[in-house]
């Protein structure tokens, strides 16, 4: 390993255990072990190295210095022979050698670099600055979700991309600033279905309202993420909860429903094979739903019981004209 490593204190390392050791307690390294044992080495990063020493024909009996890697070639080190790694994290390197044995790496792919001075460059690239794109760039929040693509991710991806590119409501320094509320507002079954956006259609993000009042509740939703007043980083749940009720409340549309429509390519969720469709009774005419009492919603407030209020918003939402829905009350 490199003594010069910027990763050590100046004068700290005379010696491969001195290096093991700041390693250990300060770099992570039984997370690299850890990693290591369970996919292996990265292919797609090389360990960097230069000759230690004068030149030899023969390069398996050269002497080389890590330049780039120490942490990696610190963790084998540490698998290989578990006990010259520290006293406290000798156990946890034992278990992770056993482990290993099954899967032992006898080689490493390693680039070989003219001389400390030539590593200096590429160091640069991988660990400085991005130097205005040309070293490594880091994704940000919103790249890193759409790699992972979880579902709670991909429909305040897909939210922002319709806010922005559909409705130019929405910029793209709004939307990196937003993004993490806007999944966490998201997330809440009550905000969903407040706005519109279906919760049962797997892959593609789909909508249950008719378009344009999507859209009158999402403009609304926007609005208030980029205020920061109603929607903001600070929200717990009952404040997710409050929201949605605010969107039934302040925001006048048809809350007509429909069957779920891609948000972006306007197809409907196929119907499941093999399973007839059921004849479709006449809606009784009438009020849609419940009314919302403020008055009734102050005095649960009162109470300071969250689920009461729950409750209620529950029975204010029940859409009479979609649907008959038993109402089972517990006194």
């Amino acid at each position: 390993m490199d003594a010069l490593n910027p990763r050590f204190p100046e004068d700290k390392v005379e010696s491969e255990k001195d290096a093991l050791e700041l390693l250990c307690n300060a770099e992570n390294v039984l997370k690299v072990a850890q990693d290591i044992v369970e996919y292996g080495l990265n292919p797609l990063d090389l360990i960097g190295v230069i000759r230690d020493g004068e030149p030899t024909e023969d390069l398996n009996h050269q002497n080389y210095i890590v330049v780039e890697g120490n942490r990696r070639i610190c963790a084998l080190k540490l698998l290989n022979d578990p006990e010259i790694a520290p006293s406290d994290q000798r156990k946890a390197y034992r278990q992770l050698s056993e482990k290993w044995k099954e899967n032992k790496i006898n080689k490493i792919s390693c680039c070989i670099l003219n001389n400390r001075d030539a590593s200096k460059v590429w160091l640069e690239r991988l660990h400085g600055d991005s130097n205005g794109g040309i070293g490594r760039k880091k994704w940000d929040a919103e790249q890193k979700e759409r790699f992972t693509g979880g579902s709670r991710n991909a429909i305040a991806l897909a939210v922002f991309d319709y806010a922005e590119k559909k409705m130019k409501v929405l910029t793209e320094e709004q939307r990196k600033k937003t993004l993490t509320t806007a999944q966490r507002f998201l997330s809440n079954s009550n905000v969903r279905d407040a706005i519109g956006i279906d919760g049962t259609s797997a892959g593609d993000v789909h909508i249950n309202r008719k378009r344009e009042d999507f859209e009158a509740r999402l403009l609304q939703f926007v609005k208030d993420l980029i205020s920061g007043e109603k929607v903001h980083s600070r929200a717990n749940k009952n404040d997710y909860e409050d929201y949605a009720i605010f969107l039934n409340k302040n925001v006048s549309i048809s809350d007509e429903r429909i069957d779920p429509v891609s948000l972006f390519k306007n197809t409907t969720v196929k119907k499941v094979k093999g399973r007839p469709n059921k004849p479709t009774p006449s809606k009784p005419s009438g009020i849609s739903n419940i009314p919302h009492s403020e008055e009734i919603y102050k005095l649960l407030e009162e109470f300071g019981n969250q689920k009461l209020k729950s409750f209620y918003y529950g029975i204010s939402k029940i859409k009479l004209n979609d649907n008959f829905t038993p109402i089972l009350t517990v006194s």
